[in-house]
């Protein structure tokens, strides 16, 4: 029986316009209904995810989420934070040493300061989802060593990430976990972070098995997420990565995808 369904936000519960459709909607509602806890798993920020949530129409009072692809696990009753990763100013100083002279730009989040931006660049509208995130532009390369942050994206062309991603050295792969999110993004995260640990300590926490759970995604950082959950659905949308570790291919994020998993398992 499943008693908890996790989705990814991007490419996922959102279609293509970064809407949820009615019909997943209706869904999610049945899903609820029926006693199945949602939680929303997304690389996003909690301003963005609570937005999401409130969106759903969720009961806040009883409702998690995993954010920043698992650096966060926030209690949303009162928003506090349950589980934090992090890694330094040093840190993002080095990756933005290896990144910035290859012509792409950086993103990160600081727990102090929220979104920085290495410059406001066309790939910033995707972390700023219609102003709902406030940020600032700081120098990458001035950050003090001892800030801490939750992780840092790279963000460029599909084809200059793809280049980036190939050529990230040893030193730093040994030292942070390094996946895409997008095919615009690549990110950066304290090495034991991810969407399937934090899903698996929140599981823990309310008592919830791997067997009972479904979760949904389309990116590399769904991966560990999907692995993790008894029943691990990918989008059809998705990368063939994360569709070959699946338990199941679902239709595409602009096909109510989502939905059409949730009445073929719970339903």
């Amino acid at each position: 029986m499943i008693r908890l369904a996790a989705f990814d936000l991007d490419g996922t519960l959102f279609n293509s316009s970064s809407r949820i459709s009615d019909v997943n909607l209706a869904a999610l509602d049945e899903a609820r209904k029926r006693g199945i806890r949602i939680v929303i798993a997304s690389g996003r920020p909690y301003t963005v995810v609570r937005h999401v949530l409130e969106q759903l129409r969720l009961d806040l009072t009883d409702s998690y989420c995993i954010t920043l692809n698992g650096a966060q696990i926030i209690r949303c009753r009162d928003d506090k934070e349950l589980s934090g990763s992090f890694i330094s100013g040093r840190d993002v100083r080095d990756i933005a040493g290896f990144v910035l002279p290859r012509g792409a730009f950086m993103h990160t989040y600081s727990v102090r300061r929220g979104l920085l931006l290495s410059r406001m660049n066309p790939y910033s509208e995707i972390e700023l989802f219609g102003g709902l995130v406030k940020h600032a532009e700081d120098n990458f390369l001035k950050l003090d060593d001892n800030e801490k942050f939750y992780k840092a994206l790279v963000a460029a062309q599909r084809e200059l990430v793809d280049q980036i991603a190939a050529a990230v050295p040893d030193e730093l792969r040994s030292r942070f976990k390094v996946i895409r999110s997008l095919g615009t993004l690549l990110e950066f995260l304290e090495p034991g972070t991810g969407k399937g640990p934090a899903l698996a300590r929140l599981a823990e926490e309310l008592g919830i098995s791997a067997g009972e759970i479904i979760a949904f995604g389309d990116e590399q950082n769904d991966l560990d997420m999907i692995e993790y959950a008894g029943t691990g659905v990918a989008m059809a949308n998705g990368g063939e990565e994360i569709k070959r570790n699946a338990d199941f291919v679902t239709l595409s994020n602009d096909e109510d995808g989502v939905a059409y998993a949730l009445r073929r398992f719970c339903f």
